[in-house]
C-alpha cells in the first residue's frame, strides 16, 4: 500500500505517545464488526488519535502486475485500486495495541491463464484486524514510530462469487464449455485467495510512522522502514505534501484520493505513459452518498453539482493546476483521459 500523509505536525508527536497510550481518545471500545457481507455502515470511527488520523481515508493498493509495478524499479508500484477505511477501533491489550480496520474497495485485475482472461475492476469488502507492539526512535531528524505484529493477523475479504471472464484461445474456448470447470468461479476464488494473502503478507510486515522535523512531513507506510528513513514518494522534489502517490489508471478503472482539507491546493502530474489524466472534485457527503456509482464510473447518472471542480491534463509530462474547494472536505477521483492505460505520478500541496 501507498504512503499516507497525516494532516497536522501533531500526529506523530500523538503516535509517539501510544507507546504509553498517553494520546488515546477516552471511553474506546472493542471492535464489532458485523457479518462479512453485510450492510456497511457510513463511517464508524472510535476517539482514538490512530483512528482519527486515518478515518475515510482511501488507501492505495498496489498493483503486482509486472508490467507496471517494475515500469521505473526506484519508484513506488503504482496503485491498482483503493481500500476505503471506514471503519476503525483500537484497544490496548496490555503491552500490545490492538487495531480493527475495515471498509469497501476496488482493485483492478487484468490477467490470463489457461486461456481464460480476465479485465475487470473487482469490488470487494476487506476487514483487518491486527495486534502488536510499538516502540519509537529519533535519528538524522526523523522521528519513527514502529508498529510490530505480536499475533498473527486476522483477514476477511468479501467479493463477487464470479468474475467477468472471457477465452482468449481455443483452449478457452474449452474450459468455457466443459462441465463442472466453471473459469468465472475459479477466477473469483483465485482473487479472493491473493487478495488476502497480500494483505496478510502487508499486515505482518507491520507499519511505519515518520516525521521529518526539517520538513514537518509526516507519513506511514506498511513496512519497517530502518531509522532516519522515510517512505518513497512519487514526487520527491518538494518537501512537503498532502497526497503524493503513483497511480495505474485503467481504461475503466478509477482511483479516488483523500480526504484532503479545504483550501488553496496545487496539483502536480507527470504522466509517465499514455493520454494524459481526468480528474473530478467533490465533497465528503457527496462521496458517501455516491460511492457505488464512483466506484462503478457511472458518472453520467450523477448531477453536475456533484463535483465542486474537474479538468484534465492530456499529454506526457509534468502538468501543474490549481484546484480551490472551501467549505468540505475533498476527494479526488482520477481517471485515464482515454479508454487506455495510463501510468502517473499525482501529488497535492496545500
Amino acid at each position: 500500500m501507498g504512503s499516507v500523509s497525516s494532516e497536522s505536525n501533531g500526529l506523530i508527536a500523538c503516535l509517539m505517545a501510544l507507546a504509553s497510550w498517553g494520546c488515546a481518545g477516552g471511553g474506546v471500545q472493542p471492535p464489532h464488526w458485523q457479518a462479512t457481507g453485510a450492510p456497511l455502515a457510513t463511517s464508524s470511527v472510535d476517539n482514538s488519535i490512530l483512528c482519527r488520523a486515518i478515518a475515510d481515508r482511501f488507501v492505495g493498493l498496489p498493483t503486482v502486475d509486472p508490467r507496471w509495478s517494475s515500469a521505473t524499479p526506484s519508484a513506488p508500484a503504482p496503485s491498482a485500486g483503493r481500500w476505503w477505511v471506514s471503519r476503525c477501533s483500537t484497544r490496548p491489550q496490555g503491552s500490545d495495541l490492538e487495531v480493527a480496520l475495515r471498509g469497501p474497495g476496488w482493485y483492478w485485475l487484468d490477467q490470463s491463464s489457461n486461456g481464460i482472461a480476465v479485465r475487470q475492476q473487482v469490488p470487494f469488502e476487506m476487514s483487518l484486524q491486527v495486534r502488536g507492539r510499538l516502540r519509537e526512535g529519533a535519528t538524522d531528524g526523523v522521528l519513527s514510530l514502529w508498529f510490530a505484529p505480536s499475533a498473527a493477523p486476522v483477514v476477511e475479504v468479501d467479493a463477487p462469487e464470479e468474475l467477468d471472464v472471457a477465452p482468449v484461445n481455443a483452449w478457452g474456448n474449452v474450459l468455457s464449455w466443459v462441465p463442472g470447470v466453471a473459469p468465472a468461479e475459479a477466477a473469483a476464488r483465485r482473487f479472493k485467495q491473493e487478495l488476502t494473502e497480500s494483505l496478510l503478507a502487508q499486515a505482518q510486515a507491520g507499519a511505519t510512522f515518520t516525521f521529518d522535523l526539517r520538513s514537518g512531513q509526516a507519513d506511514a507506510v506498511l513496512g519497517q522502514l530502518p531509522p532516519g528513513a522515510t517512505p518513497r514518494a512519487a514526487l520527491s522534489d518538494e518537501p512537503t505534501w498532502i497526497v503524493n502517490e503513483r497511480l495505474l489508471l485503467a481504461p475503466d478503472g478509477v482511483q479516488v484520493l483523500g480526504p484532503i482539507d479545504p483550501g488553496t491546493l496545487t496539483m502536480n502530474v507527470i504522466v509517465e505513459r499514455g493520454t494524459g489524466v481526468s480528474y473530478r472534485a467533490l465533497c465528503q457527503q457527496a462521496l458517501r452518498d455516491n460511492y457505488q456509482a464512483i466506484r462503478d464510473r457511472a458518472f453520467a447518472s450523477l448531477p453536475p453539482s456533484t463535483w465542486v471542480a474537474g479538468g484534465t491534463m492530456a499529454g506526457l509530462g509534468e502538468r501543474t493546476t490549481g484546484l480551490r474547494v472551501e467549505g468540505c472536505k475533498v476527494y479526488l477521483v482520477v481517471t485515464s483521459s482515454s479508454n487506455a492505460y495510463t501510468l502517473a505520478a499525482l501529488r497535492v500541496r496545500s
